[in-house]
């Protein structure tokens, strides 16, 4: 029988002033009173409002969950979330993914997909990254004291989950995602940093009236 891990799981949501209205659809979807909300108030951009958000890691959390402003969860997300980080504690985990893996444990019917690390985000989107937090410290020191100019030529730096994907390379982390995605992007063509792109949404979303745990999560472990 598969060993389970207790979890208790810390959430951010990185929120731009304009879209409070569904940050607060999100919270009320969230169910928890205890989400950290993160305002880009001075519009730094993704990636320092994502580091603000991973600092903000309680220090008793045993995983981090940073959810952008414009997502959408499925029925019982939190306790659903919750199973999926008990059976791979030590994995990273996407909760949203767009990628042709995760049709095809679809078709095996295997709740479970390793991202290629070949993958041009590392395995990870921004609308749900999800790491151990003892990844945490070691992620944010890799970032500032990473040799000078080494991305210069990027002009991804800009973007949180490419940052983190690049991280997770370097240190040899599978990403595995859950198939399906339990968290849905709501405006893939109202992209606030000039990336829109209607084709930018979960590859099989598990709907938003089904519930996470109705999932046989033990099921490819």
């Amino acid at each position: 029988m598969v060993k389970r891990t207790k979890v208790k799981l810390a959430i951010a949501v990185m929120a731009h002033p304009s879209r409070m209205p569904m940050v607060a659809v999100l919270l009320d979807s969230l169910g928890r009173d205890d989400v950290t909300v993160i305002v880009d108030s001075e519009e730094a951009g993704p990636w320092p409002t994502a580091q603000r958000c991973w600092k903000s890691c309680p220090d008793d959390a045993t995983h981090m969950l940073i959810l952008q402003d414009d997502v959408k969860v499925c029925r019982d997300f939190v306790a659903g979330a919750e199973t999926v980080l008990s059976l791979r504690p030590q994995s990273p985990v996407a909760f949203y993914a767009n990628h042709k893996v995760v049709e095809r444990a679809r078709q095996q019917g295997i709740p479970w997909a390793k991202i290629p690390r070949s993958h041009g985000l590392g395995g990870v989107w921004g609308q749900a990254q999800c790491l151990p937090s003892s990844y945490i410290g070691p992620f944010l020191r890799w970032w500032d004291n990473k040799p000078e100019g080494e991305f210069e030529d990027f002009d991804n730096p800009k973007h949180d989950d490419w940052i983190l994907g690049q991280f997770l390379k370097k240190n040899k982390k599978d990403v595995w995602a859950t198939a399906p995605s339990l968290v849905q992007h709501m405006c893939p063509s109202d992209s606030l940093i000039g990336y829109s792109n209607k084709n930018k949404v979960a590859r099989w979303y598990i709907g938003d009236n089904r519930s996470a745990l109705s999932v046989n999560w033990f099921r490819g472990l």
